[in-house]
């Protein structure tokens, strides 16, 4: 949650965000973030003007971040994420088609955090998570936004998860959440070592 909502949410977990949306189970999660993250290596052997020890580069058409990792080329296409590589302070990276920018401070637009990432501002919608982007007293930060004290939903992230039932009661982003283990083919939860799990 923290990595979703937070401004650096485009370096690394765009791919989450995509296969999350359209991923049914764990494993069709697991297949797609595996399959997103194949596509951007390419095991070609690296041209000269990218050898190892050199840092990443924009290739020349501005839609990839290109580097050479062990001889090997690899490849991070921006433009699958609807962004564009550039350059900010000799370092390549993706970035979104936004006003230009500076520093690492949030500010608030309404619910909409807007945050600065490799020199442009990058826009996360708190609402569209349940959550809020200004804090309130009690609330519990979630990467750039903020969940609510809510008096009969709200929980401590601090708080072991548990079984209750055959399900799993546990806390995320401030919130009580449960989930059922029978949904997914188990009989209950069980309490293994200190460690709770769908079970048998």
């Amino acid at each position: 949650m923290d990595a979703l909502t937070s401004p650096k949410a485009p370096m690394f977990s765009l791919v989450v965000r995509e296969c999350g949306m359209h991923s049914r189970s764990c494993d069709e999660f697991r297949t797609c973030v595996t399959a997103r993250r194949k596509a951007h290596e390419v095991h070609e052997p690296c041209p000269r003007e990218t050898l190892d020890g050199y840092p990443p580069s924009c290739s020349p058409d501005g839609t990839r971040v290109v580097q050479c990792d062990f001889g090997r080329l690899t490849v991070l296409d921006c433009t699958a994420f609807g962004l564009e590589c550039t350059m900010v302070d000799g370092k390549a990276g993706c970035s979104a088609a936004t006003p230009a920018c500076e520093g690492r401070s949030t500010r608030c637009d309404g619910a909409v955090a807007v945050g600065c990432m490799h020199g442009h501002e990058i826009h996360v919608d708190c609402a569209a998570g349940g959550l809020a982007c200004s804090k309130t007293p009690g609330a519990v930060p979630v990467g750039s936004c903020f969940a609510g004290h809510a008096e009969t939903n709200w929980c401590d992230p601090a708080d072991e998860a548990r079984c209750d039932g055959a399900a799993i009661t546990y806390c995320s982003a401030g919130r009580k959440r449960r989930y059922s283990c029978e949904t997914t083919g188990f009989a209950g939860c069980v309490k293994d070592r200190g460690v709770v799990r769908c079970g048998e």
